[in-house]
């Protein structure tokens, strides 16, 4: 397949084929991207569990697969410029932080980056037909409060939402609706127990 570069970081998936979700052109263009901008090469300062990951996806996907793609990137594209370790983080990016959109296809937008993941978030992320997004506040959000997305359905309990967490972004939340064992008061995700006179038992540590 031949593929014509156009200024838009996203790649299709196989549905055919068990593969990594950006494979190797996702990560490829961000890389391009990142040698005429500069200033976007200070992503691949953050910690994106190289090793760890490499670990996970060797289970998920193929073994050595995120090697197989790096290596893909150099000698088959001839990227210079990166090493190794950058070319993985670049891969986690889109990997853990890319935006899915609405053909199936993952996109790279280095402004949502930085945003704090939140199960109870005060912005929300809408894409647009042409791949663009517009981040929208779901609440007020006051002067010096930082800005928060939610990676997964905050319409999941506890349970399902931290254990997703982990699994997929490495994440071990800590936000205020975590920290609450009744979800905010409101026992969701709790066991209704007929024996005790239909009483709603929740976990004290929903972190546990």
């Amino acid at each position: 397949m031949v593929y014509k570069e156009k200024e838009i970081y996203a790649s299709w998936e196989d549905v055919g084929t068990p593969t990594l979700s950006m494979d190797f052109m996702g990560a490829y263009r961000l890389l391009l991207a990142m040698k005429k901008d500069s200033k976007l090469k200070e992503l691949l300062k953050l910690d994106m569990n190289n090793n760890l990951r490499k670990e996970r996806f060797n289970i998920k996907y193929y073994v050595g697969c995120e090697d197989v793609i790096t290596k893909y990137i150099l000698e088959k594209c001839g990227l210079n410029g990166f090493t190794e370790e950058e070319i993985l983080t670049a891969l986690g990016l889109f990997e853990l932080l890319g935006t899915p959109l609405h053909n199936g296809a993952k996109a790279f937008h280095p402004s949502t980056v930085y945003m704090k993941h939140s199960c109870t978030p005060n912005c929300y992320i809408a894409v647009g037909a042409d791949q663009s997004i517009s981040v929208r506040a779901s609440v007020n959000i006051a002067k010096g409060e930082p800005v928060t997305r939610s990676l997964v359905d905050v319409m999941k309990c506890n349970l399902f939402r931290r254990r997703e967490l982990e699994k997929a972004f490495f994440i071990n939340c800590d936000c205020k609706r975590c920290q609450d064992g009744s979800e905010m008061g409101t026992n969701y995700g709790g066991l209704i127990s007929q024996e005790f006179n239909n009483l709603i038992f929740v976990s004290k540590q929903s972190q546990g």
